[in-house]
């Protein structure tokens, strides 16, 4: 299904929720080798935020960790 804005749909969906149950911030975990995944997350506003070495148990590989700032908390601190 890749290419066909699932992703994206989902990532959206999920921002408005956080947007509209009052959350200050998103995170997630992705593999540094997802280059597709790690664009979309950045093209929808997330930033690298941390290497979290080991994340992965079975392969022992690294995880980016991301986050986005929901806009309602930028707004607050006006």
């Amino acid at each position: 299904y890749r290419g066909k804005g699932f992703g994206k749909f989902i990532v959206n969906w999920t921002q408005k929720l956080a947007t509209d149950q009052n959350a200050k911030r998103l995170y997630l975990h992705v593999r540094p080798s997802n280059l597709g995944a790690i664009k979309l997350y950045k093209n929808a506003g997330f930033e690298e935020i941390e290497m979290v070495q080991g994340y992965y148990t079975k392969t022992q590989e690294a995880a980016i960790k991301m986050q986005w700032v929901v806009h309602n908390e930028l707004l607050g601190n006006l």
